[in-house]
């Protein structure tokens, strides 16, 4: 099990990941899927390849930003024409392999090429996962077990996924289901604690996502003023 843990604005960010579960979804991203499985090796090791990225960047004095060299490597990764050794032994070290030519190349361009339109994508992509594994922290930092074992959110959290709901108009159906998402639950025990039907918790949970991204800025803005962010 890979454990990442980083103090990133304030807050105690962790990534738990089995190996098993990173070989896997490496396999299935080199041969091609690069949906899902990039999304799990981008959550386990966005962390690690941030901080080499931003220390790496100040000894280099690049002009870029270290969250522009993460996504960069993880760009690289979601490009279908990139061919990747589904054996690989250790992902954090090919992930830095990646970094440390991307660096090279910055330093030898003058200015950044313009993204294409599918890159554009891509980083976007990248960005509203990092937006959601953000969420995903605040709800373990405001939440605990109750007495049943059950994950619930402290009066802090419940205001905070409360104002969230709010902001991005969320109907009562999608936002049970978004908050029994931030607390870990499953579709499928979402579909039996809030007696729904698994399609159901799919069709809400995926326009509770649309809106919740919609107003991204917005909700970071709420998070900052209220103070959760500092």
């Amino acid at each position: 099990m890979i454990l990442t843990v980083l103090l990133f604005g304030g807050i105690l960010l962790v990534a738990i990941c089995p190996k098993d579960e990173i070989r896997n979804n490496w396999q299935k991203l080199a041969n091609g899927d690069r949906d899902k499985p990039l999304q799990e090796i981008y959550k386990c090791f966005y962390l690690a390849i941030f901080y080499q990225a931003k220390t790496k960047r100040l000894r280099k004095d690049l002009a870029i930003t270290a969250e522009d060299l993460t996504q960069d490597v993880f760009l690289n990764l979601a490009n279908p024409k990139r061919t990747l050794n589904a054996e690989v032994g250790n992902v954090l070290a090919y992930l830095s392999r990646i970094l440390d030519n991307n660096i090279k190349n910055h330093l030898k361009a003058q200015s950044k090429r313009p993204l294409s339109a599918d890159a554009e994508q891509g980083k976007q992509q990248l960005k509203d996962w990092k937006f959601e594994e953000e969420l995903k922290q605040f709800a373990i930092r405001y939440s605990f077990l109750n007495e049943a074992g059950e994950a619930v959110f402290t009066d802090d959290g419940q205001h905070m996924i409360t104002s969230i709901i709010k902001i991005a108009d969320l109907t009562p159906n999608q936002a049970m289901v978004f908050s029994a998402g931030l607390l870990g639950y499953s579709h499928k025990e979402k579909a039996d604690r809030l007696s729904l039907s698994y399609q159901s918790i799919k069709t809400h949970s995926s326009a509770a996502r649309k809106k919740i991204l919609e107003q991204k800025k917005e909700i970071r803005t709420f998070l900052n003023d209220s103070g959760f962010l500092s």
